[in-house]
């Protein structure tokens, strides 16, 4: 396997972290268009340099060059030190995010075989479930933090079904991910999710049953214990991160948004709709695509490096004053040319999922809890620090107290809420797993 040396270092960087980046990351993306064009020279972490692409031109060539580009990050990882907040994220894993050619149509297609069981109907009654009995719990209550109240506990919660795994894993899978994204200890989380997925595959393969775990064990693509893991991390856990930040986004931005929040309510917008307009302003995944140029590539008067990572800004894409849906007055409801869920052989392979999971969590708020408002000014909201997404740690909303639904043996808690403080960055390990134990009764 060929190995590329690192690229001298000869240009200034801008630095995809820091305080400066995480509180508005759209304005390095402007100073980077308009100093730079369609791509620019950026660092992902202290020594760890790439390209970011700006353009929706540029982006569609290179998430649509499986020739010029490959996923495969091993002649390149060994530059970057083992402890880089980015090597969680950017290694190489026996999956398809990380595979090219027929290795990747094989472990793709053990994905899309496993997901195209899923009954679409089933889910949408579980997410209600789920979303109705969340809700209950604040709904007297007048105020809600909707990403550790509500979000991630969802995605929890309807994940252990889907995968048919415990609340204590899925917990354990969800928080990993988030450690590897945000670049916290990445070796120590890739150790516990390594032991998470390995206990999850021997649960499952002494008590296999109708979920997405059970057919990738059973499914034709034969895959080694290795890749089963990594794929089924690929899905829960890599699926968990951009889902609630796309629940959490579009929540903010129905808060913020006038016109749209209107719309919504009028009736004039559906809900499936509303989330089109807001994947356009503020995709889940911000930064990602990540792929090698095979040799030097001319991409619109810039030469990228072979074998240096070439990111993919998905979130400046979009914001692209070039980008399809842009010249028509700015609206985009219903338009999906967006890159939010990525375009070419490695796109999301089941985008109406989460689209289903999204326009259901957001339906089940908007109907039960009206009249909500933000508990703090937006500018004081608390992002969480990662290169590549873009997520809330926390979303403290007000509202009128509410009913409760019929459900019996769901509580409301009681006692007035704690008055909203910014939280730690991750929620603690077993929260997400005792409120699902609570929210069942046990």
């Amino acid at each position: 396997m060929t190995r590329y040396p690192a690229r001298e270092p000869s240009i200034l960087l801008t630095p995809l972290y820091g305080p400066e980046f995480t509180a508005a990351p759209e304005r390095t993306y402007e100073h980077l268009r308009a100093s730079y064009g369609d791509c620019a020279p950026v660092e992902l972490a202290p020594g760890v340099r790439a390209t970011l692409v700006l353009s929706y031109r540029a982006a569609l060539q290179v998430l649509r060059d499986p020739v010029g580009f490959r996923r495969d990050p091993r002649p390149w990882q060994h530059t970057v030190p083992r402890d880089s907040p980015v090597s969680g994220t950017m290694s190489w894993r026996p999956n398809a995010m990380f595979s090219d050619g027929d290795e990747h149509r094989r472990l793709r297609s053990a994905i899309t075989d496993a997901l195209g069981q899923v009954n679409h109907g089933a889910l949408r009654r579980d997410i209600v479930a789920v979303a109705d009995g969340l809700i209950d719990r604040v709904a007297a209550q007048g105020r809600a933090d909707l990403m550790t109240g509500y979000a991630l506990p969802l995605l929890m919660m309807v994940f252990t079904r889907m995968f048919g795994c415990s609340d204590e894993l899925a917990e354990r899978i969800m928080l990993g991910v988030q450690r590897l994204f945000d670049g916290s200890d990445p070796a120590e989380a890739n150790r516990v999710l390594d032991e998470t997925m390995q206990e999850l595959l021997d649960r499952k393969r002494g008590a296999p049953g109708d979920d997405v775990v059970s057919r990738l064990l059973a499914g034709r693509a034969r895959l080694s214990d290795d890749e089963l893991k990594h794929t089924v991390l690929v899905l829960m856990g890599a699926g968990s991160e951009p889902a609630a930040n796309l629940v959490g986004g579009a929540l903010v931005e129905l808060l913020t948004n006038a016109d749209l929040s209107e719309g919504l309510s009028g009736g004039t917008v559906a809900v499936d709709a509303a989330i089109d307009e807001i994947l356009w302003r503020r995709p889940p995944m911000s930064n990602y695509g990540i792929s090698y140029p095979v040799r030097p590539y001319p991409l619109y008067g810039n030469l990228l490096p072979a074998g240096e990572p070439v990111v993919v800004s998905f979130a400046a894409a979009n914001a692209d004053p070039a980008a399809a849906g842009r010249d028509a007055g700015d609206d985009r409801v219903g338009n999906r040319a967006h890159l939010a869920f990525s375009s070419g052989a490695h796109a999301c392979p089941v985008p109406s999922m989460a689209l289903l999971l999204a326009a259901t969590a957001i339906e089940r708020l908007l109907e039960r809890l009206p009249g909500m408002t933000l508990a703090c000014p937006v500018e004081q909201l608390p992002w969480r620090v990662s290169p590549f997404s873009r997520g809330l740690s926390a979303l403290p909303v007000t509202f009128p107290p509410a009913p409760v639904t019929a459900r019996q043996h769901v509580p409301v808690a009681a006692g007035p809420p704690e008055p909203w403080a910014p939280p730690a960055p991750r929620v603690r390990s077993g929260v997400l797993a005792a409120l699902a134990r609570w929210w069942r009764g046990e």
